[in-house]
């Protein structure tokens, strides 16, 4: 009985003192996050095809790019999926991204993604969440997520906004 009270005093202990720091604990989490927000163009090269079923094409392609964000300012782009379409050939499902954002100094930003697109009367638009996983040099153990959007013309480069977060390690010096 004496072990169980002194548990529940430790207990609400920590939830009021959790409680009066809710706001510093706040403070401190979006001081790690950095808001991230990039334009891109991006080029599909490949086309492979990895299957072909009843139901669903499979295709594999390798994606290029150049932007600019504050974080990284100029950076290029690579990365590779898979897009599942639909018998019609006009929707599909992007699987098993993986992607390398690199700035001129050669720090990267990695991870993977997923999404879905279209492909309708020569316009192409695409919706994809990336996830951060990591990276190298300031960089290095970072983590997030971005939101990217794609729209064009089928035979040019894709425009693409991309938005999110990215959370430091090292938050002494982020830049």
């Amino acid at each position: 009985m004496r072990t169980l009270k002194n548990s529940i005093a430790i207990l609400s202990f920590l939830l009021a003192l959790v409680a009066c720091n809710e706001e510093h604990i706040e403070t401190t989490a979006n001081k790690r996050g950095q808001e991230f927000s990039a334009k891109a163009t991006f080029s599909k090269s490949g086309g492979s095809v990895l299957s072909i079923d009843y139901e669903h094409t499979t295709l594999g392609f390798d994606v290029s790019g150049t932007g600019y964000s504050v974080m990284l300012n100029d950076f290029t782009v690579e990365s590779s999926h898979q897009e599942i379409y639909s018998s019609n050939m006009q929707l599909y499902k992007i699987e098993n991204g993986a992607f390398v954002l690199r700035n001129v100094n050669g720090e990267e930003l990695f991870g993977h993604y997923s999404g879905d697109g279209s492909n309708v009367n020569g316009w192409t638009s695409v919706n994809e969440s990336w996830i951060i996983m990591g990276g190298t040099g300031k960089y290095l153990n970072a983590t997030g997520a971005l939101s990217v959007t794609m729209s064009g013309d089928q035979t040019a480069p894709l425009s693409a906004r991309m938005s999110g977060s990215v959370y430091l390690k090292n938050i002494s010096d982020p830049f």
